[in-house]
């Protein structure tokens, strides 16, 4: 293609120099003239057109790798294309020119590019592992010192291992662990039963790329994040295989079905320390129940005891109670017998008079000139002196008066006398009609005879008085109502 193409750049400027002396009156034979034409056009110009596209894309290459490498837009490389072109067919043209002045001139700008070429290319890539379509640049070998590249396929000369062209496939895992080893955080154990979705080998790739690294004890595998040595005893970590994850794999089922048993085992001995447990709560809770039901009869046993002891109590007070009453009841009839007892001689008659709740002011003085004459006059036949009034005022009077005959029941009055009376009277104190220098009183009384056998006869009596003071007309009216009172005394003696 190349020797075509130079070919065909050394036969334009021919055909270009024959068409112009042709023009120029030269002597060229027509034939020839339209021969040379229709070459041109039918083979040398195609052929230089394609040629000159084949360059054109053989710089664009050039162009964009490196454009490629420093990330530069598409369309500066086409506007790099645009200029670099031209340029480039000039420098061929010196280079092949049959001149050696020009030759040099060519060679001295085509060895300085191509160097310049390189180095861009190179400073462009030198952090990448692979290129814009996906070539790769770098091989690596992992350790512990980290993740080592190299530019062709080769041996660590460290390690020993072959190195693995990095690729679309395993560029990230060479990444992540290249970026964990030199970011110089210390080498942490994992835990691949911890994650369900752990991982031991990179995703996406066609051969087992490691994340994991491992060392091997009698019993178990520990594993680690990145190269190093154990953090303990020294030993060297290696990158996990295959092989490793499936004994690891087997030794964890083992560990399951062994786990499971136990579980089984200890589910079993759960199981029956329950029972056992239910049956102890079960009797500890029927002997507790036992027991409240004995300290529940020994508690009724004690209330009903002290039910008991309380009513004996309460038994014993209400008696007490009694006797007290009974006594009080004793030293009341005493007193009644001490009041009604008469103080001397032979009495026929026990008599009591009181005044009415209706009495005018002058009922003190009424009630003790009514009991004064009254005592004067029943001189003989019945004597209350200095007895009325606390007779009265126990109100043994009223309750005689008004039907409650137990006083006559209890206090053996008629053991001594054979009646006694009760005259309740009132008084009524105004001017005298007749002459307003007097005054006029008059008194009235009920009379009520009582025997053993309760009531035996009433009696009514009226008495008016005159005097120039109430207290004077009150006098004579209590000495006629008296001597009335007397009257029916002596009428009652000789029945």
């Amino acid at each position: 293609m190349a020797v075509r193409f130079i070919l065909s750049l050394l036969i334009i400027p021919s055909l270009i120099l024959a068409l112009y002396w042709w023009i120029r009156g030269r002597k060229v034979l027509p034939v020839t003239a339209l021969a040379m034409a229709l070459f041109v056009a039918a083979v040398v110009l195609p052929s230089a057109l394609v040629n000159y596209f084949l360059f054109r894309e053989f710089i664009n290459s050039y162009i964009f790798s490196v454009t490629d490498a420093f990330g530069l837009p598409s369309n500066l490389a086409a506007a790099a294309s645009v200029v670099l072109v031209p340029l480039a067919l000039i420098v061929l043209g010196l280079v092949l020119s049959l001149r050696k002045n020009r030759r040099t001139i060519g060679l001295a700008i085509l060895i300085p590019t191509l160097s310049l070429y390189y180095v861009l290319l190179w400073y462009g890539t030198r952090n990448d592992l692979v290129t814009a379509d996906g070539s790769p640049l770098r091989c690596y070998t992992i350790n512990a010192d980290g993740v080592r590249f190299f530019e062709r396929a080769q041996v660590d000369p460290r390690t020993g291992e072959s190195c693995i062209w990095v690729n679309e496939e395993n560029i990230r895992y060479v990444s992540a662990i290249d970026a964990r080893l030199r970011s110089g955080e210390p080498t942490r154990r994992v835990d691949p039963n911890v994650d369900p979705n752990f991982v031991f080998f990179a995703p996406g790739t066609h051969q087992a790329a490691p994340l994991v690294w491992y060392v091997e004890t009698t019993s178990a595998y520990e594993f680690f994040d990145a190269p190093g040595v154990h953090p303990t005893t020294g030993r060297e970590l290696l990158p996990v295989t295959p092989a490793v994850v499936e004994s690891w794999l087997a030794r964890r089922r083992a560990d399951e079905v062994a786990a499971e048993d136990a579980r089984r085992v200890e589910t079993e001995r759960q199981r029956l320390a329950a029972e056992n447990e239910v049956r102890r709560r079960a009797e500890t809770l029927r002997a507790e129940r036992e027991r409240q039901q004995l300290e529940e009869q020994r508690r009724q046993e004690l209330a009903r005891e002290r039910q008991q002891q309380a009513a004996r109590e309460a038994e014993e007070r209400q008696l007490a109670l009694e006797r007290e009453l009974e006594a009080a009841e004793r030293d009341r009839l005493q007193r009644i017998v001490q009041i009604v007892r008469p103080n001397s001689g032979d009495v026929r008659v026990y008599l009591v008079s009181r005044l009415s709740a209706s009495a005018s002011a002058d009922s003190a003085a009424a009630d003790v000139a009514l009991r004064n004459e009254l005592q004067a006059a029943m001189e003989g036949i019945g004597s209350i002196s200095g007895l009325a009034t606390e007779f009265v005022s126990e109100g043994y009077f009223a309750a005689i008066w008004s039907g409650d005959l137990s006083f006559l029941q209890t206090s053996r009055l008629f053991s001594q006398v054979p009646e006694m009376w009760l005259i309740e009277a009132s008084e009524r104190c105004a001017a005298n009609a007749v002459s307003a220098a007097l005054r006029r009183c008059d008194i009235g009384a009920t009379l009520q005879r009582y025997s053993e056998d309760g009531l035996v006869g009433t009696h009514e009596a009226h008495a008016v008085g005159a005097g120039v003071t109430d207290a004077e007309a009150i006098r004579q009216a209590s000495s006629q109502l008296a001597r009335r009172i007397r009257q029916i005394a002596d009428e009652r003696s000789t029945q």
